[in-house]
């Protein structure tokens, strides 16, 4: 988008912004100031409610929304798929509990 007119200069899915214009993703950077391009909370059916939100880098973050605790992580640029290394289950998780 131009910044004095307004008007769309090129359309790009935000999932492939970095590799295809990486100047665009350099701005959308600065201007987010490090805060997220976009965030939503959400509550699952019989769920935790969950705070998505997506950078100018393409990567979505799924968090508890009261803890803030990270439970997905997306690679750059590829929203569906999690990042190499990313354990979204810890010990915890896998513990017996009583219901």
């Amino acid at each position: 988008m131009d910044p004095d007119s307004g008007a769309t200069l090129a359309e790009t899915a935000a999932a492939k912004m970095v590799p295809q214009r990486p100047r665009a993703t350099e701005f959308l950077v600065l201007q987010a100031n490090k805060r997220p391009l976009l965030s939503v909370k959400y509550q699952p059916p019989q769920s935790l409610r969950l705070k998505a939100s997506i950078d100018a880098f393409g990567v979505v973050r799924v968090r508890n929304a009261r803890t803030y605790e990270l439970l997905a992580e997306s690679m750059p640029g590829e929203p569906t798929a999690l990042r190499p290394g990313f354990n979204p289950l810890n010990r915890a998780d896998l513990a017996p509990r009583l219901s």
